[in-house]
């Protein structure tokens, strides 16, 4: 019942709390959660950025880079602030920022996505459905970009901004291919995120000169004005936090690291835990991982639970690298590592057929020139055999066929509704609660929600641009307004003339 349970950020609060003259910070300090950090941050960098294109001393930084680039790599810096000030405080080669920042940006789900659609295409039938040219265009396309994150992840970006510039300049012809088809749409989406993301550093979009050896020098030109950049907006970012009396995630893991880097410290909070438990631990991040070593002391006290496949958090800087390390750490030290690999969920036959096809495509062997990347591993199934109420087959594809995608959904979706008809006459459907539509993007709603009104199959959508405007979800946002600022009449009379 003593037992202490909270998250790492409630924890870092806590320490800080406790020794704040230690920390210099109030005690009474707020914490600003994530949403408001995201909006602040993004005011800052607009104000700074504002001002800085007033003052002629970074006019070359603008000419060079434009307006978007200058943002998109001061945005990039201000996420990391802590790490950022620590480089150009010890004046580590700069160049190292440029090629975490070109990284981030080529993680972006937007960028990532009609790549992993293009090369999961058969070059087969991009011939027969898009012709020659098309076919050739994508799969050098996808041999340019995979050239670039290769030479990019051994730190060579100007080989990959040679890369991506002509993967732009020459293999995104929108001209070919046939209208409203995948390819063309996926060619075209990439594009948009190039021109948005990448064009404003390494160019592609208009013509121009590609990347060449001479930006060094020009790069050496920027790099103090690029350094006294940050140092405005870090300041004027600690200073709106300053002013509202706040510290954000970042302050609070930095503070409760430096106070349990003293030793009278770390020894006072060592001596209130008997044992650590830390779950989700592939989600964690360099810093909290020397927060919890330092808390768990001695060996024997530490308990991690975490599966690297489900890392998801890169965004805020979790690293699957941080908890491969410790797993290889506690082995080479006599710690014990189990691998959780039963499960109880899902029975033999189901993984099996799920096995077949991930480890296709997920790989099964680790990738030494890519330590982030999970290759898969099997599970085994605790329930030999299926549901009573189950038949095989346990996967099913349905697919509808056509010219393109504004063809092909409406047929694929009106299959289905025949499909869910026949389980639920043949029993395997008790009833529709039991059903359940996972779509990648809300564009695809429409052509299932109306074959089913066509096949009078009643649902549900639980998501999308009409969410919002339903009854009872204005009236749960009229409620919350109303307690939020009671002085909103609007959100008030919405409320005591709904059904709640």
């Amino acid at each position: 019942d003593s037992a202490q349970i909270g998250t790492i950020h409630s924890l870092c609060t806590e320490i800080l709390r406790a020794h704040p003259a230690e920390a210099r910070v109030d005690p009474r300090f707020e914490v600003l959660e994530e949403g408001l950090t995201a909006v602040l941050r993004v005011q800052v960098l607009s104000d700074t950025t504002s001002e800085l294109v007033e003052q002629p001393e970074f006019s070359a930084l603008f000419e060079h880079l434009k307006t978007s680039g200058v943002q998109s790599l001061l945005g990039y810096l201000l996420d990391k602030r802590l790490e950022a000030a620590e480089i150009f405080e010890r004046e580590i080669d700069q160049r190292t920022i440029i090629q975490q920042t070109v990284e981030a940006i080529m993680r972006k789900e937007s960028l990532v996505e009609p790549i992993a659609e293009l090369s999961a295409i058969p070059y087969n039938s991009l011939v027969q459905n898009e012709g020659d040219k098309m076919a050739g265009m994508v799969t050098d396309l996808l041999f340019l970009w995979r050239e670039g994150l290769a030479v990019l992840a051994k730190g060579d970006v100007f080989t990959c901004a040679i890369n991506l510039f002509q993967a732009r300049r020459e293999k995104m012809d929108g001209r070919l291919g046939k209208k409203g088809s995948l390819v063309k749409e996926a060619i075209k989406a990439l594009k948009e995120c190039y021109d948005e993301l990448l064009d404003p550093l390494f160019g592609g979009k208009e013509k121009g000169e590609p990347p060449s050896l001479d930006d060094d020098a020009i790069f050496d030109q920027l790099q103090p004005l690029l350094r006294k950049a940050f140092d405005i907006l870090h300041q004027a970012y600690r200073l709106a936090l300053q002013q509202r009396q706040a510290l954000d995630f970042d302050d609070l893991e930095n503070g409760a690291l430096q106070l349990l880097r003293q030793p009278a410290i770390r020894t006072r909070w060592q001596s209130e835990l008997d044992a650590l438990l830390v779950d989700e631990f592939q989600d964690t991040n360099a810093r909290q991982r020397e927060i919890v070593e330092a808390l768990a002391g001695e060996p024997g006290r530490l308990f991690l639970v975490g599966d690297a496949r489900q890392s998801i958090y890169r965004f805020r800087r979790a690293d699957v690298t941080v908890f491969r390390d410790v797993q290889n750490k506690a082995k080479a030290g006599g710690g014990l590592v189990l691998d959780l690999d039963i499960t109880y969920r899902a029975h033999e036959s189901l993984l099996a057929a799920t096995g077949d096809l991930l480890g296709k495509v997920m790989g099964k062997q680790p990738d030494p020139t890519r330590p982030y990347y999970v290759p898969f591993s099997p599970l085994n199934a605790d329930r030999k055999t299926a549901p009573e109420y189950l038949s095989e087959p346990h996967v099913e594809f349905i697919l509808g066929t056509g010219d393109n995608s504004g063809e092909a959904r409406p047929m694929a979706a009106r299959a289905l509704a025949v499909r869910l008809l026949e389980l639920k006459s043949a029993g395997q459907i008790r009833s529709w609660d039991e059903v359940a539509l996972l779509f990648r993007a809300s564009t695809g709603f429409a052509d299932y929600e109306d074959a089913f009104e066509g096949a009078n199959i009643p649902f549900v959508t639980v998501a999308g641009r009409g969410f919002y405007e339903r009854p009872e979800i204005r009236d749960v946002l009229n409620l919350l307004r109303a307690l939020a600022d009671p002085a909103d009449d609007l959100a008030m009379a919405g409320l005591l003339r709904s059904p709640a």
